[in-house]
């Protein structure tokens, strides 16, 4: 009897494998450099970036947002280490850029996913809306979701002023009251000038007002709402006022400012809590 042979069978599967994920990825990606090496040699966890990873992904976002300079590893240092919903803030200082970089790249996934995200969008947004204005950062720039970087402002903040005993002129907080005040006509409030730390004194001797991340669009509230969230801001003012001006507050703004510390015992609301609830009460449009 005669047999016919079936023919051979090809080695291996029939149908076509499903490609490794690790070597999809490995093969998608192209190396830049050793930041690029870094990055993806580390698996993405629930911790944030560290601190060296945080750097090389800031080196990274700068070089596509300024294609036509060459960024420089070694022009990136670290001015203060943020913890947990805190930015690390770098600067950057070489080929024509001197940048300040906040990145919440280091927070937990959560604070990442959320606050973090909450906190670049509406700092970005605000400043946006305050160009033009002298005592405000220039040139915003967004890198990504986590981070953005603006135009470094030379100077020393309030707070190292009072540390170091220094006082300042009338006409220093005169002119503070008057930026205030164009901020506010812009639709803007800060809500943080209590803290010294915000309110620089240039090298020009001017006022300027840094991290507006905790600021509030004014737009679509209350007036009586929003006269009490700029008396927030004057209040700051004040607070600094009779605190490092060389001659005393004058008697209008000491009222001003006891009438509002009165308020200020009973105010329910503290901090980023108070941004989140009025983001609520404006909607969705207002984002």
């Amino acid at each position: 009897m005669n047999h016919v042979q079936a023919p051979a069978r090809a080695a291996g599967p029939l149908l076509p494998q499903k490609p490794n994920r690790r070597q999809a990825r490995a093969t998608a990606t192209v190396d830049t450099g050793p930041c690029s090496r870094h990055l993806k040699s580390r698996r993405r966890g629930l911790t944030g970036l560290n601190q060296d990873e945080a750097r090389c992904r800031t080196l990274t976002r700068l070089q596509a947002a300024f294609p036509d300079r060459a960024i420089q590893a070694d022009a990136l240092s670290l001015i203060h280490a943020g913890r947990f919903a805190n930015a690390h803030v770098f600067r950057y200082r070489a080929a024509g850029l001197d940048l300040i970089i906040k990145d919440f790249s280091h927070c937990p996934w959560w604070v990442r996913i959320s606050a973090a995200r909450l906190f670049v969008r509406r700092e970005m947004r605000m400043i946006v809306r305050l160009q033009g204005l002298s005592g405000i950062a220039s040139a915003p720039v967004r890198l990504g979701r986590l981070a953005l970087a603006y135009a470094f402002i030379p100077g020393v903040t309030l707070s190292a002023t009072a540390k170091s005993g220094d006082k300042l002129s009338r006409s220093f907080f005169e002119r503070l009251e008057a930026l205030v005040f164009r901020m506010h006509e812009r639709g803007v409030v800060h809500l943080d000038l209590r803290n010294l730390s915000n309110i620089l004194v240039g090298a020009d001797g001017r006022p300027y007002l840094i991290d507006f991340q905790s600021a509030i669009d004014l737009r679509g509230l209350p007036k009586t709402l929003r006269t009490v969230l700029e008396a927030v801001d004057l209040s700051g003012i004040y607070k600094s006022y009779l605190r490092l001006c060389v001659e005393p507050l004058e008697d209008s703004r000491r009222q001003f400012l006891e009438r509002f510390n009165r308020l200020r015992r009973v105010w329910v609301f503290k901090g980023y809590v108070l941004t989140r609830y009025f983001e609520r009460l404006r909607g969705p449009a207002a984002r």
